[in-house]
């Protein structure tokens, strides 16, 4: 393999598999951040960015409402950095998909972010230049936790890290 991403578990994904796959075909090995039969796109790579632009312009013209971006904190990894998650080039990739949409009224995007409360902020950009909306899945647990035990700190905790720090134009 070409990289390892130190800050994943090395050894493994999720779902207990190696992250990187054997293409018996070519005799190279591919990355994958969930099973093998879902290989990363290269998003280091123009081609391949410009290429899923166009096929969301496609879809776009297809009056489709928007896309449900799934783990969009692992859209890029940065080889030289040894860093598979929240790379510069996944916020660019964001800016560069809302570019698209703000041609497109009435169109959105949400994103299934995975750090911190304050960093899922950050997709959000300016609030107007990459993913519309995130799920914020820190607040799970928060309201489990409310709702089984009365205490209401955890939301409470959430909603000071997310809600009173989203950028105008910015939702969850």
């Amino acid at each position: 393999p070409a990289f390892r991403c130190a800050d994943t578990i090395s050894v493994g994904n999720p779902f207990g598999e190696s992250r990187w796959t054997l293409d018996t075909a070519t005799g190279e090995f591919y990355y994958h951040q969930f099973y093998a039969a879902m290989p990363d796109l290269n998003f280091n790579n123009a081609d391949v960015r410009n290429e899923l632009l166009d096929i969301v312009r496609y879809w776009l013209e297809q009056e489709v409402d928007g896309f449900r971006i799934d783990a969009a904190s692992f859209y890029a990894e940065d080889p030289s950095a040894n860093l598979c998650m929240n790379q510069p080039r996944t916020h660019q990739f964001f800016k560069e998909l809302r570019a698209v949409l703000n041609f497109y009224p009435a169109k959105a995007t949400v994103g299934e972010v995975l750090p911190a409360p304050s960093e899922m902020i950050t997709y959000l950009g300016n609030g107007s230049d990459e993913l519309h909306m995130f799920f914020n899945f820190t607040m799970v647990p928060a309201l489990l936790q409310a709702a089984l035990g009365g205490d209401m700190t955890g939301v409470a905790e959430v909603l000071d890290q997310t809600y009173s720090r989203l950028p105008e134009g910015g939702h969850y």
